[in-house]
């Protein structure tokens, strides 16, 4: 005895028949929005990013600034350095 086999149109009905479900407008909505709140809180770690990068880059930069003074102020100190020996080398003659 050879089985019938449905054919496959009517699994399918029987399939979409027996387990169709349906989504309450509701749940669709509360689905977007959960959608729109992890969009936004994806761009709130993107933006957390961009200030932690931007604030070590302004440090950087600082520290840039900071040394090149330093540089320019042991420069002036040791020109007026020179310049205190030569006024007391005046002096004394």
């Amino acid at each position: 005895m050879k089985k019938k086999t449905p054919s496959r149109t009517s699994l399918n009905e029987q399939i979409n028949g027996e387990n169709e479900i349906t989504i309450v407008p509701s749940l669709k909505i509360a689905l977007i929005a959960d959608i729109i709140i992890a969009i936004g809180y994806a761009m709130e770690v993107y933006a957390a990013r961009l200030e932690i990068d931007e604030a070590i880059e302004e440090q950087t930069e600082q520290k840039e600034i900071d040394k090149a003074t330093e540089i320019q102020m042991k420069s002036m100190q040791e020109q007026l350095d020179k310049l205190q020996r030569r006024l007391d080398k005046m002096q004394s003659s």
